[in-house]
């Protein structure tokens, strides 16, 4: 049920959040002639910021939401896969949470800045910026909401198993 659930979500996320963020970039900078590529007003800005807040937003949006349902007993039974090894993640919900920010930073925004650059895309049209600025944000919610969903329901788990020895021992 809980691999069922995880893609349902990430898809689910993954159009919303392309549909989403383009369509909303595209509506505010519609009027712009062209994005410049630096400055306060640029797109490597843009995305450096988005880059860190959308992961962080969306780990927090499901990590809670399934570390409530774990402890809720939703998903007694589900194994999560050897792939999603989460150990390198902190116990700690919200430094898990800043790392999954800072991995999107340097997963995603970096990666696509500095293709941008080298490439030599100059100011890209709102329509242009719109569309990659989608399709960064779809990428990211393919990498991220897994994350998130398997470290929530790894994290209820370990506090379980916590709460369960220390009640054995007394």
């Amino acid at each position: 049920m809980l691999n069922k659930e995880v893609i349902t979500q990430t898809r689910n996320a993954t159009i919303g959040n392309l549909v989403g963020n383009a369509g909303i970039t595209y509506w505010i900078k519609n009027e712009l002639p062209g994005i410049p590529s630096e400055g306060q007003q640029g797109y490597i800005a843009d995305f450096l910021f988005t880059g860190f807040m959308l992961p962080a937003i969306l780990a927090i949006i499901f990590l809670f939401w399934f570390r409530r349902r774990a402890v809720r007993g939703e998903f007694v039974d589900d194994v999560i896969p050897n792939r999603f090894s989460l150990s390198w993640l902190p116990q700690g919900p919200w430094s898990a949470i800043g790392i999954i920010g800072c991995l999107g930073l340097v997963v995603v925004a970096l990666p696509l800045g500095i293709y941008l650059l080298v490439a030599g895309a100059g100011p890209l049209s709102p329509l242009a910026f719109s569309m990659v600025k989608g399709f960064g944000c779809a990428i990211a919610t393919v990498i991220f909401v897994p994350i998130a969903v398997y470290h929530g329901v790894t994290i209820a788990n370990t506090t379980q198993l916590k709460s369960e020895t220390t009640d054995a021992e007394v």
